[in-house]
Order: C-alpha cells, then structure tokens, then sequence
C-alpha cells in the first residue's frame, strides 16, 4: 500500500474487528465514485444517500426526509456513503444467525439537523434499528465504528458552532449505542480540522472492511472511544 494509506483495527470482538482503510483518493489512486467501488471490487454495493434520503436496495431507509438523516435497512449488502461534510456515520455489522454471515447497516446523518428539530425521531429510529440487528445477529459479533464530521472555529445554521455540533453528535451516538448494545463505538481518525473538506465511505460487508476515503489523514489522532471525545478535542484545536 501506498505511504499515506493507514489501517486500523478498532473494535475487539469475538468475531473480528471492523477494519479500515484510511487515506485519499491519491492515496487509494482513483477519483470517480464509480471507479473507486469498481477498483475495491465491490459488488452489490448500495448507496446510502443522505442528500436524497434514498437507499437503493428492496426495502426504504428510515429518515425524515432530504439533507437530514438516513439509516439504511439491515441487510447483506455492501454500502456506501459520500460527501461527509459536517455529517457523521455509523456502521453496524453482525453475523445473522438464520444464515451465518454477515448483516449491517450505515447511517449518515447532519448534526445540524438529528441534534435539533429531529431529534427525537432519529433517537427513535436509531434505536430500532440498534435493537433489530441485536436480534437478529449471533451475540457478541456486532461491532460499530463512527466517521466523518468536521471541528473548526466558525459559526453555522442559526449560530450554532461546528466544534460542538461534533462532539455532541459524537456522544449523542455513543449513548444511543451503549444503551442498546451494552457498549460504547469506536470514532475512527477524528473529524475533519478545514472547511469544504469531505469524507467518502465504502463498506465491504463480508469482510468487515471499510475504505475511509479523507483529503487528510489525522496521524496525530488515533481511534478512540465516544465518550473520550472532549479530551481528544485538545489536538484539533492545536490544527
């Protein structure tokens, strides 16, 4: 792999950890969507779309509608997700018990918007979801990691700053998770520290790998846990 390529394993579990990828797209050496899922050699793969609040498999994606949130439905499939700007995401995997392998879904949400006027139903909905793919999967196989979101000095919508939209859309995921799952996820590389920065996220289902394509690289940054994301904040704010 090339130099600024990275690969983490951050979740320990007894069946594997999710394991990322994280560099950019010069790094990776590609830079069309297509081209990149074509180049991971994904198959099947499904885009979970956040702008237009449509997932593009059999059954609908829970959201409140366009630019706001979206968790797409459990299934087999493998998923993407781009243009994280301020956004943050979620993968959950498991082994399904019925058939053996591998079921997830990926949420991509705004803090903008699931920490405000809608946040109670993205609770709601998240929980649900959290609660189906307990259900379904074999214990102690499902794993969670968040990406994405953006930490920097200057205001937003309606003032409210993007440094504490990011925490706060950091811990609001880790609660939902640990109250559901018994366990705390696992953030990945920190939030981006520059604006019109994006992340791009691609999700290899059965093998628990997720590419994590990022402008930059926080080598400064390791993975860490939700609830460690105040203290973490000390090294953005050095940037």
């Amino acid at each position: 792999m090339q130099e600024g390529l990275n690969i983490t394993e951050p979740i320990k579990d007894k069946e594997g950890p999710v394991i990322a990828c994280i560099g950019s797209s010069e790094d990776f050496g590609f830079k069309e969507s297509e081209e990149r899922r074509e180049s991971l050699g994904l198959v099947n793969v499904k885009n979970v779309d956040q702008e237009s609040a449509i997932y593009d498999g059999e059954k609908e994606p829970l959201t409140v509608g366009p630019s706001t949130y979206i968790i797409s439905p459990i299934d087999g499939s493998n998923k993407f997700s781009e243009n994280f700007y301020r956004c943050t995401g979620l993968i959950v995997v498991g082994i399904d018990k019925k058939t053996g392998k591998n079921i997830s879904f990926l949420s991509h949400q705004d803090p903008l918007e699931f920490l405000y006027d809608y946040k109670d139903k993205f609770i709601d909905q998240l929980k649900q979801q959290l609660t189906e793919i307990e259900k379904r999967c074999r214990q102690g196989t499902v794993s969670t990691v968040i990406v994405g979101g953006r930490y920097f000095s200057d205001d937003e919508l309606n003032d409210r700053q993007v440094i504490q939209s990011y925490n706060d859309s950091i811990k609001l995921l880790g609660t939902i998770v640990e109250e559901v799952l018994k366990y705390e996820p696992t953030v990945i590389n920190g939030p981006k520290t520059h604006k019109n920065e994006k992340d791009d996220i691609y999700f290899d289902n059965k093998n628990r790998r997720l590419y994590f394509i990022r402008p930059k690289i926080n080598f400064e940054t390791g993975d860490f846990a939700s609830s460690n994301v105040d203290n973490q904040a000390k090294t953005w704010e050095e940037n």
